[in-house]
């Protein structure tokens, strides 16, 4: 799914409702620290897909993304970016958006898991 999005097919998101498409780096502290908090929370809202990449190790997607810094998240909602945060943000604040965004959607389309 992800591999056609970076080459160059965004729609292919459209497959995951919620997508926290998260990008790091295996010498960034914070990076792994919001990875970690992200797939915690992620264990009771699975519904929303996480995908984390290494810019380390692909750094096309970076390009692609425009990726300056790191740590950067981009959520999306049904496909269209509705979320963008990189540096230093609130991981608490993103996830209640996340989350209030998630529960808007049950009354629109069925997800699957519990929210």
């Amino acid at each position: 799914m992800l591999a056609s999005f970076f080459m160059g097919n965004p729609m292919e998101i459209i497959q995951n409702q919620i997508l926290i498409l998260q990008f790091g780096s295996e010498s960034c502290a914070p990076c792994k620290a919001l990875q970690n908090r992200i797939k915690a929370w992620n264990q009771e809202h699975p519904a929303v897909e996480h995908v984390y990449v290494t810019a380390d190790e692909r750094p096309e997607p970076c390009t692609q993304m425009g990726v300056f810094t790191v740590p950067a998240i981009f959520v999306y909602v049904e496909g269209k970016l509705a979320i963008e945060r990189s540096g230093y943000f609130s991981l608490e604040q993103m996830l209640a958006q996340v989350r209030n965004t998630s529960i808007c959607l049950q009354g629109k389309i069925k997800i699957r898991g519990n929210l």
